[in-house]
């Protein structure tokens, strides 16, 4: 297992918080696919606005993030960040591509699915990444994927 990162507490804490920033888009976005295959228009709407916003944040994040553990990773860690970010571009990929189905208003089947496959993608590698990454940053949600209700 590799150590965890030695970051100051102005450089976790500020993570941290992105974290949380991310968690809560992540959850309107999930709560904008509804329960259903196929959002309707006034859904696409807000999942358009909602997925850029998501996008913007997230290249903030990645940034930040990936700037902080390249500056602070031990040498035996270099992997891990690798991996990391190789997962982000994976990520950002993916968004993007969706993020142009949305603004299309292109009612796919799997759209919906997609997102959220997407979102618990990104909830588990946050949570990784607080544990592995960040010496094991505990918060107070269960790890369990957000389910829509």
């Amino acid at each position: 297992m590799p150590k965890p990162t030695d970051l100051g507490a102005g450089h976790r804490k500020k993570i941290v918080r992105q974290h949380r920033d991310l968690r809560r888009v992540l959850q309107a976005v999930l709560l904008a696919t509804g329960g259903s295959d196929s959002p309707d228009g006034r859904r696409f709407s807000v999942l358009v606005g909602l997925t850029l916003r998501l996008q913007n944040m997230l290249e903030r994040h990645v940034a930040f993030e990936e700037q902080t553990l390249i500056a602070h990773l031990p040498p035996e860690n270099r992997q891990r960040l690798d991996r990391l970010a190789s997962d982000h571009r994976r990520q950002r990929t993916e968004l993007s591509i969706l993020a142009k189905l949305a603004f299309q208003n292109n009612a796919q089947p799997g759209v919906p699915q997609a997102f959220r496959a997407l979102i618990n993608d990104f909830l588990v590698d946050m949570d990784d990444e607080e544990r592995d990454l960040l010496n094991g940053v505990r918060r107070r949600s269960r790890r369990e994927p957000m389910e829509t209700r």
